[in-house]
């Protein structure tokens, strides 16, 4: 059974409720994209700790794109909305990319979280306010000292595939051989933002991680 973790919606404080209970599985292969990479490493961790086999870990994209900022490690909500780094990442969430343009403009008008919600409220008005909050609320989480990983703390037994998107920088799995993880790195030649989308799911399939619906 393979599951896919896109983004850190699930309670990584009890990962067994992510994966159906009352079903057995001789083993799982986790994967996690982006900010979603952190919730599979916790819950491959946690679910290592209760005796289940995880066959494989899958990192897609682990880091953020590279930015000429420094990126905050923070709850403080001044910290996060000050922050170009913060906003450029929380913006390209909304975007699915990085916009250059729209992000000069955020940075220019938004110094708050309110601030935040009335720009994404404005310039994506098709989309559900309680959506907005949510996705405010997800990447600002993904930013606490809580959501970071010590990997000395975790380390898994099973493989970790690490797939590292074009132009990204550093990520959380970054010392991974140095704590003694089965790391296996890969390159892919598509951007953080294209992983998920048909040019990525071409370029994964190509290395055969993935299969082709034609198969």
């Amino acid at each position: 059974m393979s599951i896919l973790y896109k983004s850190s919606t699930y309670d990584t404080s009890s990962p067994a409720a992510s994966v159906e209970s009352g079903l057995v599985y001789n083993e799982m292969r986790l994967w996690g994209y982006s900010f979603g990479a952190r919730v599979a490493y916790e819950t491959a961790w946690q679910l290592e700790q209760i005796g289940e086999t995880v066959s494989e870990l899958v990192l897609l994209a682990p880091g953020s794109p590279q930015l000429p900022y420094v990126e905050p490690v923070s709850c403080d909500q001044i910290a996060l909305f000050t922050s170009p780094a913060f906003l450029t990442i929380l913006l390209s969430v909304f975007v699915h990319d990085i916009d250059t343009v729209l992000t000069a403009d955020c940075l220019a008008r938004v110094h708050s979280r309110a601030d935040f919600f009335s720009f994404a409220s404005a310039h994506f008005p098709a989309m559900d306010t309680a959506l907005v909050e949510a996705i405010i609320n997800v990447v600002s989480i993904t930013y606490s000292p809580n959501y970071q990983i010590v990997l000395m703390d975790k380390p898994l037994r099973c493989p970790i595939s690490v797939w590292r998107a074009a132009g990204d920088g550093s990520a959380f799995i970054d010392d991974g051989a140095v704590t003694g993880l089965q790391l296996r790195n890969h390159d892919l030649m598509v951007d953080h933002y294209a992983v998920l989308k048909p040019q990525g799911i071409a370029a994964l399939q190509a290395t055969g991680l993935m299969r082709s619906n034609k198969e």
